[in-house]
């Protein structure tokens, strides 16, 4: 790397002396009066060069969602020509790479503006290894001669791995095309279509299982494929003038799965038995459709007062084939599907209403109610149960589920003093669900209502001092309680799901910016919010969540600039179950085999850059640092009475912490040729009790207690990294 980047400077100062000598031996023309109007290029620049990267550990995650691999690019290209009737601007970023974005923008003013952007987004996770062949596909096989071995002697999976394992990436990308058009055909009318078309291709880790319950259940690490489209369609017409506006729309989406299911071999068995199915199949996302039809329109009424409505109503459809029951064909006697397709079906109308006014120089006033409907059209049906493929099991009826949602909210605003505003406000949000096609609820709840009270104060127009205080107090209640739901699939009663559980809440947030001279300025924050439950008696009973963050900036003058950025944040939740066999074993009644799980989570962040520009003569230098320093505790406590054994604590607590130093610099041979280069820093420390190297290094993974087989890993693991990335480039303006 170091040869070629030394030619690569060499070549771009000769070419930057070369271009120097012909523009000082032939200057350009005098324009023209005709030159002048016509379209020429106003402003355009690039910036090209190489860079390197040299690594330790985990390059896939150094490059989780970019591309940064060695080699020449063109980053920052950037073109603009226009004239008095018409401007067309083009950029590019990291050209020809899995990251790169190219986006183009026209106008003829006054008449049509178009635009198309175009951009790829990689997601690297690891290189891996397994049995499986055909990562990619929608089959993925394991050889004979491995399952015969595994079958025949569990403990031939390792030779089994070495003898018959595959590598493979575990990578995907993501395509997104997008162009829009607004052609105006008159002063106060516009029409508006934009087209947005999403490829995803690649391979995805995702994990499936055979056996029977958690005890037995291997635990399979599979390259999975993806390979979906989602082409969106926006249209409007749209009305506006100095009174209002009315909009109306057709909205659709398609989303196309090229892989509805795929299948995978079972590494313990070459053939189907009553005890498991040589090969699993399973479903992924299905394509479906949703069709929009909305209405947006706002008004200016008198007294400084303005209202706004929107209405949308949607269809969701979504229709593919079901999976059979099972794929073991020595099972006996299960039974057929009670239909073939899905026939999924949903209706969406959601409305929003606004209004504000000021009646008065230092009163404002504000009102908005939301609606939204998701009614579930969807039949359901009665089905055998096939657990694991291994047996038949009970019958079972699915519950699909519709809800709504109802949200009002007003809120006052009055300045009695200048620079100082009081504010206070009141919202309501309310919550129903029932199976789809009933009235009967389909939750533990059927309903639930959340009064939020809130004061603010903001200080905004003073030049040195910029202050905004909130506090929000509100409180959740919850209707109808059904408790035969928990019973009936073996839960505790006093569980409780916490997103519609019975909830108190208390948030303070504060936001504080000083400026006692022009060139230097503080900032502060601070926030506090604390969330009980009740009603809870085992889930989620208390979460407190708290930070804060202080800096100041520097800016001296036009060519410096310096900044300082400090910041903490912590989350503390408090959970609690049991640990019982269910009934009738009486242990499901036992309260002295409660437990609890204590959970803290921190992190301390850090920020600095230092930008100088042209303080040194013809040299731009810029320079940032940022720090993430996260780190989380577990620990599980029991009740005074206990009568289980007394839990292993954590000896390794997750940590992490990132570390990206950044440094830039340009020298400009001319004011519009410059050379430079950058070095990018970054450092990735990890620990984490799952995911650790150490303590899933091994691909077969085996009970320790007996030796059976519990799981076939990939290699996919939580890996520190530490990167240097170098870059050599020019930067040539016009």
């Amino acid at each position: 790397m170091r040869t070629k980047t030394m030619i690569l400077i060499g070549a771009l100062l000769v070419t930057s002396a070369t271009y120097a000598q012909a523009q000082d031996a032939k200057p350009a023309p005098a324009q023209t009066q005709s030159a002048a109007t016509s379209f020429t290029p106003d402003l355009g620049t690039v910036d090209f060069g190489y860079r390197g990267t040299s690594f330790s550990g985990d390059e896939a995650r150094y490059n989780r969602y970019r591309d940064l691999r060695d080699g020449g690019y063109v980053d920052k290209f950037r073109f603009a020509k226009e004239n008095e009737t018409t401007a067309f601007r083009a950029e590019a970023r990291n050209v020809g790479y899995r990251d790169q974005r190219y986006f183009a923008d026209f106008r003829d003013i006054g008449k049509v503006k178009a635009t198309f952007d175009f951009s790829s987004n990689p997601l690297y996770q690891a290189q891996a290894r397994g049995y499986f062949s055909g990562a990619g596909t929608s089959t993925l096989t394991i050889d004979d001669a491995a399952q015969q071995a595994i079958q025949s002697n569990p403990l031939n999976a390792e030779s089994a791995l070495a003898t018959y394992g595959h590598n493979y990436n575990i990578e995907s990308r993501r395509d997104v095309a997008n162009a829009g058009l607004v052609f105006t055909a008159s002063r106060d009318l516009d029409v508006k279509v934009q087209v947005r078309n999403t490829n995803r291709s690649g391979t995805n880790l995702q994990d499936f299982g055979f056996g029977n319950s958690p005890g037995n259940m291997m635990v399979l690490d599979m390259p999975v494929a993806v390979d979906d489209r989602t082409t969106d369609l926006r249209t409007k017409l749209e009305w506006a003038n100095h009174k209002g506006l009315l909009a109306v729309g057709y909205d659709a989406s398609y989303y196309d799965q090229h892989n509805p299911a795929f299948t995978f071999d079972n590494p313990q068995r070459v053939s189907d038995a009553t005890t498991g199915p040589a090969f699993g199949r399973a479903a992924l996302a299905p394509s479906n459709s949703v069709n929009t039809f909305n209405v947006n329109s706002a008004y200016k009424l008198p007294n400084h007062s303005k209202a706004t409505a929107a209405f949308s109503y949607s269809v969701m459809d979504q229709n593919e084939s079901l999976l059979p029951n099972t794929t073991n064909t020595a099972l006996v006697g299960v039974a057929a599907l009670p239909r073939q397709s899905a026939e999924a079906k949903v209706d969406v109308f959601s409305t929003v209403l606004g209004f504000n006014t000021r009646p008065v120089a230092d009163l404002w006033l504000n009102a908005k109610f939301r609606y939204y409907d998701y009614n579930n059209k969807t039949e359901s049906f009665t089905n055998t149960v096939v657990p694991g493929d291994f047996g038949i099991g009970a019958l079972e009826t699915s519950e699909p589920t519709a809800f709504n949602r109802r949200y009002f909210d007003v809120d006052a605003s009055y300045s009695p003093l200048k620079y100082v505003d009081f504010g206070a406000g009141y919202a309501y949000e309310g919550y129903a669900n029932h199976f789809a096609n009933e009235s009967v609820q389909g939750r533990i709840y059927e309903s639930t209502g959340e009064n939020t009270f809130r004061l603010t104060v903001d200080s905004t127009g003073n030049p040195y001092v910029t202050a905004r205080v909130k506090y929000e107090r509100a409180s959740r209640t919850a209707k109808n309680f059904d408790e035969e739901m928990l019973v009936e699939i073996g839960e505790q009663t006093g569980m409780r799901h916490f997103d519609i559980a019975p909830r108190d809440r208390d948030r303070v947030t504060t936001l504080f910016t000083v400026t006692p001279v022009s060139v230097f300025a503080i900032n502060a924050s601070y926030f506090y919010g604390h969330d009980t439950y009740p009603e809870t008696v085992y889930g989620l009973q208390d979460n407190k969540n708290q930070g804060w963050t202080a800096g100041f900036d520097i800016v001296p003058n036009a060519k410096v600039d310096f900044g300082l950025n400090f910041g903490q944040e912590k989350y503390d939740t408090y959970q609690t179950s049991r640990t019982s066999n269910p009934l009738p074993d009486p242990t499901f009644n036992d309260p002295r085999r409660d437990w609890n799980d204590t959970i803290n989570d921190k992190v301390n962040t850090f920020s600095a850059n230092l930008n100088l520009i042209k303080a040194i003569t013809r040299t731009d230098v810029r320079f940032g640092y940022d720090i993430s320093d996260g780190n989380t505790s577990y620990y599980y406590g029991l009740v005074p009475n206990t009568t289980i054994a007394t839990p292993v604590q954590y000896t390794t607590q997750p940590k992490n912490r990132m570390d990206v130093g950044r440094i830039d610099a340009q020298y400009f041979v001319r004011a519009n040729v410059a050379l430079g280069a950058a070095y990018w820093h970054e450092q990735w420390k990890v620990q984490d009790f799952a995911m650790d190297p150490s303590f899933i290094s091994a691909l077969v993974v085996r009970n320790p207690t007996n030796n059976a087989l519990t799981g076939f890993y990939s290699g996919y693991a939580s890996v520190p990294y530490k990167a240097n990335t170098f870059f050599v480039r020019m930067t040539y303006l016009w």
